[in-house]
């Protein structure tokens, strides 16, 4: 959220991606499964986890309380802010136009739709990957909340769940396309 801020000097933006990174990368989730793709994309990143649906949430929640700590005491334009979208689905390795491996499916275009939604701090689930952690644990119930449906892109609608707890994720449901 505002990575990308023009308002921001070129190298304020890409510190607070570095820092973005780095926090991603101290996380216990992020380091859990071998098995994940990763695709940068400017400002955000997908991070598509194979074999365990719980680790995107996971690891959403573990990125929340690092940036809390990192966050703490930073003016506005100095603190980094972050939206999550969580989907399931299937993803294909493709190469490009220079023939490097990339990275495209359905699975990662409604992530990126959910998160889209979102604003600072959401976490948001598509509906099928929050019925399906729903259905493993009973915790989950806690934390995982529906919040009702959403126009997207070429006249869908989505059905989302927000995760939130006392300590991160943002309980507020969002505005944008309801």
């Amino acid at each position: 959220v505002g990575l990308s801020d023009p308002s921001y000097s070129v190298s304020s933006q890409r510190q607070k991606i570095e820092v973005l990174n780095n926090l991603i990368v101290s996380c216990s989730a992020y380091n859990l499964e071998e098995k994940k793709i990763i695709l940068p994309t400017g400002d955000g990143m997908v991070i598509g986890f194979l074999l365990n649906p719980e680790l995107p949430l996971k690891l959403g929640i573990q990125l929340h309380n690092k940036l809390r700590t990192h966050n703490r005491g930073k003016g506005d334009r100095d603190k980094i802010k972050v939206r999550i979208g969580l989907s399931s689905g299937p993803v294909f390795s493709v190469s490009d136009i220079k023939n490097n491996q990339n990275f495209w499916g359905p699975g990662i275009i409604l992530a990126r739709r959910v998160m889209d939604i979102g604003g600072e701090g959401h976490i948001l689930l598509s509906d099928s990957l929050a019925k399906a952690l729903l259905s493993l644990k009973d915790e989950y119930a806690r934390t995982i909340n529906y919040i009702g449906e959403y126009s997207i892109k070429h006249g869908q609608t989505l059905t989302l769940y927000s995760a939130y707890g006392d300590d991160f994720g943002n309980p507020e449901a969002p505005e944008k396309g309801r």
